[in-house]
């Protein structure tokens, strides 16, 4: 499990991920929920942005924090050979969906909503790094064109989670308050 929790919350205005979600950081209550998906869980950050005592943390080491680099730092560093990766900042992720996904043997399972991949609630392999490493595009839609990838087709994961609620991501407290409310 990767949690990627390296971005600067521009929109949100100040560090989203330790805003409140039920009582506690929003960044905890991912790593929470994720728990339940199975160890280990590690979180790649940005330098400085937050602690957290229970998860191996691992930065980024990008100047300009963005999902490609940070996605390669949590490969790195994962001990498994598959990870489901997230983001930090999607509190309402599917256990069931990710489960469904590792279910596929590809080095990327990427689900469909709304007819746009979502690479940052998908299942990456290790395998992953060294066409990663090569360079190039930093954006992770091209990536899952270099890559072995399955795309599983929307109307599989609305099964899962019919109202899309995995892909829900806090980009500002309105972000926020809209999920909080589902």
């Amino acid at each position: 499990m990767i949690i990627l929790a390296g971005g600067e919350s521009r929109r949100f205005g100040s560090n989203k991920l330790l805003a409140d979600w039920q009582g506690r950081p929003l960044i905890q209550a991912v790593v929470e929920r994720c728990r339940a998906i199975g160890p280990p869980i590690v979180v790649v950050k940005s330098r400085g942005q937050f602690v957290l005592s229970d998860v191996q943390v691992v930065e980024d080491g990008q100047v300009e924090h963005h999902a490609f680099g940070g996605l390669l730092a949590g490969l790195r560093a994962c001990p498994t050979e598959r990870a489901f990766v997230c983001g930090g900042d999607m509190p309402l992720v599917n256990l069931q969906l990710a489960r469904y996904l590792a279910s596929f043997p590809e080095e990327a399972v990427v689900p469909i909503w709304q007819s746009i991949p979502q690479p940052l609630c998908a299942i990456y392999s290790r395998t992953c790094i060294a066409e990663m490493e090569r360079g190039g595009d930093l954006s992770l839609q091209k990536l899952l064109l270099r890559l072995k990838t399955r795309f599983i087709d929307e109307a599989d994961v609305a099964r899962l989670d019919p109202q899309g609620l995995s892909f829900g991501d806090v980009d500002t407290a309105a972000d926020l308050a809209r999920l909080a409310s589902r």
